[in-house]
Order: structure tokens, then C-alpha cells, then sequence
């Protein structure tokens, strides 16, 4: 039995899982990415990468290309830098941060939120011009204990460019941003993500560690998640989320070479959503005989419906 077409076989069982299919390296890690910043989505943050810059959008949007450093800033007043996302928090912007509980997260959100131009981050956070202009000349330290924070000279005067006269409170602001990521959690999976294959152990003389990489739409109602690929024909692989866990569905292809089959697997979803990790183990077999091997599957979020 030939290695080709089993090679072959298993790259069309790819295909119907995904949008696209390419190597590692392909032009693909060029394309320009959507992603978002959230405290609610906030408007008029400036943002830097290695191909891209400006402010952020009316939906708090950002572009960036994969594996790139993102950096945030408020005129003079810098927030962090982490690799660019589908989704940014402050909380990724902070080392060692977990939660909203984090000193310098709490004073981020805080002023995140003071500076909303109609002082209801429910709707959004918008950021003015005016507020950006006072900012050039400004710096701010939010690595201050909050106590500190809220008697900063620089934070009261950027405050009274605002309609807020005081800085929002602590524990208000650390309510608001955990609806917000509850919020995001509750999306679950649908959105589009970039995978990452990487074979394991198989006999089919297929090499380990042999990377493809490609994307796949995930839509979403309820707990039931589908994977649609447009193809020759519409492809539909349904699939279960729980909230935890994406339980893809089994599901073979026949061609004339013969029939490559995958098991029913669980893509486990990350603490912060951008994530889904798992391994498929697969079969390939003809009228001559059969060998299987497994992968590990792993989905990195590129958008989503926030």
C-alpha cells in the first residue's frame, strides 16, 4: 500500500473539517487579523504591531497579523504589550494577572471606565479626541496600589476632561468587567479559528511531528455547534459544547483510493476562550488493508461574535 495516498486521503479529511488547507509558513501567516479589545468593547485606544497601528474602531477593533506583539496606549499613557489576539483584556496586558482582582487590572479598568464619553460602559467605552490629546502629555503608573492610584495628580486631571467627576469605583468597575468576560464565555465557540494539526504516532509511515495548519468556522445555538466547510459541496460536521468541551462528531471520507475514518473526539476550550485543544485519532483503510495514527488538534481563536 502506496504512503501517497494515504497522505492525500488524510489531507481531504482535513479539508472537510476546515476552510482552506496549507502548510506551516504558507501566505496565510500574512493575512491581516480582526481582533478586539474589551472592558466592553472600548473605542479610541491606540494600538501598534510590527505592520499595523491606529486607534481602535467603533467596535473597539484592532488588525494585526499572527505572532505578532500588540502594544496599548492612551496618548503618552502606555497599558501593556502581549501577542496579539482575537481578544485582548487588561488582564493579558498584566504578567501574572488572573482576574479583575489584580492591583494594576483594577486601575486600568478603572480609568477604562471613568473616561467613557457618556459615563455608561454598558454600551461601550468611548474614548474622545480630547481625552487622547490631554493624554499625549501625560504619564500614569498603574502598578500603584489603588489607594495610590486614585490620588494621582495625572489620574484627576485627565478625569476632568471627561462628564465623570470621579474616579468609577473598585468594586463597581470589577463587577462591570466580569460581566463583560462572563459575557464573552457565554459566545462559546462560534467564530473562526486557526488550527494547528501535528501528527502523532501512527503506522502509516506518515512522519511525527509533521505540522498542517488551516482554518475552520464554527457557528453555534445552544449547545449545538456545527462545522461548515464550502467546498466542492456545503460540508456540515456537527459537533456538542458544554460550556467546557466541544464534542466533535464522527465522520469518514470515501474516495476511489479508499476511506479515511475519524473517531468522535473532545476539543477541551481554554480558561480564556482562545483555545480548543484535543487529539483525533484516525483510520485509513482499502481492499488491501488499513493503518491508523492519531494528531494533535489544537484551535487558536482569529474572531468571534462578541
Amino acid at each position: 500500500m502506496s504512503n501517497l495516498p494515504k497522505i492525500l486521503i488524510f489531507n481531504l479529511l482535513l479539508c472537510l473539517t476546515l476552510i482552506g488547507c496549507g502548510k506551516g509558513g504558507s501566505d496565510d501567516n500574512n493575512e491581516t487579523l480582526q481582533g478586539v479589545f474589551v472592558d466592553s468593547f472600548v473605542v479610541g485606544l491606540s494600538y501598534s504591531t510590527a505592520t499595523h497601528s491606529g486607534i481602535t474602531n467603533d467596535k473597539g477593533e484592532f488588525s494585526y497579523q499572527a505572532g505578532e506583539t500588540v502594544s496599548f496606549s492612551l496618548g503618552n499613557i502606555a497599558f501593556g504589550r502581549v501577542i496579539a489576539a482575537s481578544v485582548i483584556t487588561p488582564i493579558d496586558l498584566v504578567d501574572g494577572a488572573q482576574d479583575a482582582n489584580h492591583p494594576t487590572v483594577t486601575n486600568m479598568i478603572r480609568l477604562l471606565q471613568t473616561l467613557d464619553d457618556d459615563a455608561n460602559p454598558e454600551n461601550g467605552i468611548v474614548i474622545t479626541d480630547s481625552v487622547r490629546s490631554k493624554a499625549a502629555i501625560m504619564t500614569i503608573d498603574f502598578t500603584v496600589s489603588p489607594n495610590e492610584f486614585e490620588s494621582d495628580s495625572g489620574v484627576s486631571s485627565l478625569i476632568a476632561s471627561t462628564t465623570n467627576t470621579s474616579l468609577v469605583d473598585a468594586a463597581q468597575a470589577k463587577a462591570h468587567f466580569t460581566t463583560t468576560l462572563r459575557n464573552i464565555e457565554l459566545k462559546g465557540v462560534a467564530g473562526t479559528w486557526q488550527l494547528t494539526l501535528t501528527r502523532r504516532e501512527n503506522d502509516c509511515g506518515d512522519l511525527v511531528g509533521e505540522v498542517d495548519t488551516a482554518l475552520t468556522e464554527i457557528t453555534q445555538t445552544g449547545n449545538q455547534a456545527t462545522i461548515t466547510v464550502e467546498l466542492d459541496e456545503k460540508k456540515i460536521i456537527p459537533a456538542q459544547f458544554n460550556g467546557k468541551i466541544l464534542k466533535v462528531s464522527e465522520f469518514s471520507i470515501l474516495d476511489d483510493e479508499g476511506i479515511t475514518s475519524a473517531s468522535s473526539f473532545n476539543l477541551t476550550l481554554s480558561p480564556d476562550s482562545k483555545r480548543l485543544e484535543g487529539i483525533v485519532s484516525w483510520t485509513w483503510q482499502d481492499t488491501s488493508g488499513s493503518c491508523s495514527g492519531s494528531s494533535d488538534f489544537l484551535l487558536v481563536r482569529r474572531s468571534n461574535n462578541l
